[in-house]
This record gives structure tokens, C-alpha cells and sequence, in this order.
């Protein structure tokens, strides 16, 4: 054994001493002629890890001698460490830069599908304002087509009526009824169509804003459509002045009135308005002591065409109370019905005050 340590080493050995003390991974490295780093193993001098790496003969290839190199275990072990530890911080630093970079890439991706999404929905909502216009012009199409092409048959047929009844001197009472429940449908279907047509152009044009003092305003449909003589209607002292489109807030208004007048069943009938300030809303409630209205009809009744009693006991379109919710909704409001189905009902709607 040749050893590199110095004379006055503790761990130096002689040259020609017998290392005595070999262990089996020394005998591979010489028997296998293999480059071999050994696990920790202790002899006289201390705890090592051996490299051992053969010299061979060039000519015949055969190890003539074994290099090693020993190291302190203990310092081994602290340097391997060190190194994981190193690799560990150099491998943690690089996931962490490339986590960031694939947050910045995906965030990239994420930037590019908005402004992708974006511009497809620009495109749709331009493509369903051009559509919007096409059908509102395709509407008010229709509405002279309904206003001219339809009306006027009618009114040559009731025309036409009025002169057979004053022509026939000798009619019976039977004819006579006949023609005057002719008349009475003629006019039920012009007001179906006035009604349908009022229906399709809520929120279709545009109406100025107007100052509107809604006590004033109550107290003038009041007096045109309720009977002094046979109810009792009462306004409270707090509605307020709104902006407002006045011709709709007319029309909410006196739907309400003048249906709680057709459909009251008392002999003194009571309609009472009232009005709630809420924090974003103005709340007005529209009461009568009539019938009332059974829950299940609470929603139906404000559909197209919808009546509770058949139209030959109580005339109505049923379009009424469809053109109140309407307007109310375009307004952003919301209307509804309380009531028992026995002692009248409440009509109650908001609408915002912004």
C-alpha cells in the first residue's frame, strides 16, 4: 500500500505495510477492475467513504493497482448535504420561476381569451341591435297593416249592420238581438286590436320625461271613471311629484281604477290608493271592497287574453292588466296581488325612484 499522508500523520502507514483491514468493496475494485464510491466503514484509523478507482495495464487491460481516496464520513455526509441541499434550492428556485412564469403565461392566455370574448360579444350584440331595429320596424310594419287592413272591415260591417236594422221596419225580437250581439262583437274585436296593438308598442318608443303631480293625476281618473253616486274612493295626501312618462303612468293607473269599478260587486264600492316611500322604490297600492280574487288567478290574470268570468257575463280584451304589468316591468318594477278571494283586492307595484 503507498499512502500520501506525511511521516508525523496519525493516519500514516509505511510503504510496503499489508492493509490487513480490507473489506469486500475493496476486493470488487480490484477483482471487477469498476470505479466504486463505498457506503461508511470503519477501521483502525476511523469512519470512511472510499473511492477506489482500478489502474490497469494498457497492454494486457489486467488491474495492476487500485486508487483510493478516502473521506472522513462525517464530513462526507455533511457535504452530500450540502449539495442535495444546494440542488434542492437551485430545483425549488427554478419550479418557483417557472410556476410565476406559467401564472404569467397563463394569465396571458386568459387576457387574450377576454379580449378574444369580447370582441365575438361586441360583434353579437351588434349583429342583435341591427336584428332588434329590423324586427321594431317590422313591427311598426305590422301595427299599420293592423291599424288600416283590419279595422276597417269592421267598421263596414257594423256600418252595414246599423243599416239593416234601420231598413227592416218588421223584425223580430229574436233578429233584433242577434244584430245588437253582432254590433257587440265588433267592437269587442276592434278593442282587441287596439289593445294589441297598445301591447306591442310599450317600450318600443321613446317618451320625454315629464314632472308628473300623481295626487293630481288621481284625482282626474277618478273623476272620469268612477260614479260619485255608487262608490267611495279616497287618495292619501303623500304621493309625490315623479319624472316620469306621464302617458303610461296614466294608463297603469287607470287600468287599475277602472277595472276595481267594473269588477266591484258592492252596493257601495270603496277604492282606496295609497302610496309607500321605500329606500329605492315607490310602492303605490291601487284597494277596492270587490269579489276579490282567488290565488290561483293571481298570476294568470295578467296574461294576454286572460279574464276570470267569461267575456259575455263581464265584457273585457283580458289585455288591461297585460299592459299594466308591461309598462311596470319596463320600468323595472314589480306588480302583485293580495287578496283573500273573498274581501277585494290589493294591487301593489314599485317602480325604482332613480
Amino acid at each position: 500500500m503507498v499512502d500520501s499522508e506525511p511521516e508525523n500523520s496519525k493516519n500514516y502507514s509505511p510503504p510496503g505495510q499489508e492493509y490487513t483491514e480490507a473489506d469486500e468493496p475493496t476486493f470488487k475494485a480490484i477483482n471487477d477492475g469498476k470505479d466504486i464510491i463505498t457506503e461508511p466503514s470503519t477501521d483502525r484509523w476511523g469512519t470512511w467513504v472510499s473511492a477506489y478507482i482500478p489502474i490497469k495495464d494498457k497492454a494486457t487491460g489486467k488491474t495492476i493497482a487500485v486508487y483510493g481516496m478516502d473521506f472522513d464520513a462525517k464530513s462526507w455526509d455533511n457535504s452530500l448535504l450540502f449539495e442535495v441541499m444546494e440542488s434542492s434550492l437551485l430545483i425549488l428556485l427554478f419550479l418557483t420561476a417557472s410556476l410565476f412564469l406559467f401564472k404569467i403565461i397563463d394569465k396571458n392566455k386568459i387576457l387574450n381569451h377576454d379580449i378574444i370574448h369580447r370582441k365575438i360579444e361586441e360583434k353579437k350584440l351588434q349583429t342583435a341591435l341591427s336584428v332588434l331595429k329590423k324586427k321594431n320596424d317590422e313591427l311598426d310594419q305590422f301595427a299599420y297593416i293592423v291599424s288600416h287592413d283590419l279595422k276597417a272591415p269592421l267598421r263596414a260591417i257594423y256600418s252595414l249592420s246599423e243599416w239593416i236594422i234601420e231598413d227592416l221596419t218588421n223584425v223580430s225580437e229574436e233578429s233584433n238581438t242577434n244584430l245588437k250581439l253582432l254590433q257587440g262583437r265588433i267592437l269587442r274585436m276592434e278593442s282587441l286590436i287596439n289593445g294589441i296593438l297598445e301591447y306591442s308598442r310599450i317600450g318600443t318608443t321613446n317618451i320625454e320625461l315629464e314632472r308628473v303631480d300623481l295626487h293630481t293625476m288621481l284625482e282626474k281618473i277618478i273623476e272620469n271613471e268612477v260614479s260619485s253616486k255608487d262608490f267611495e274612493a279616497s287618495i292619501t295626501n303623500n304621493f309625490p311629484i315623479i319624472s316620469t312618462e306621464k302617458v303610461l303612468i296614466y294608463k297603469v293607473f287607470s287600468n287599475l281604477i277602472s277595472n276595481a269599478v267594473k269588477h266591484n260587486d258592492k252596493p257601495i264600492g270603496k277604492i282606496e290608493c295609497t302610496y309607500v316611500s321605500l329606500s329605492d322604490f315607490h310602492q303605490f297600492t291601487i284597494k277596492d271592497n270587490g269579489p276579490g280574487i282567488s290565488q290561483k288567478y293571481h298570476e294568470k290574470v295578467f296574461g294576454v287574453f286572460q279574464t276570470i268570468l267569461a267575456r259575455d257575463i263581464k265584457e273585457s280584451t283580458g289585455i288591461g292588466l297585460s299592459i299594466v304589468k308591461k309598462i311596470i316591468e319596463e320600468k323595472s318594477g314589480k306588480i302583485h296581488i293580495e287578496s283573500d278571494g273573498i274581501y277585494g283586492s290589493s294591487f301593489i307595484f314599485t317602480i325604482p325612484k332613480n
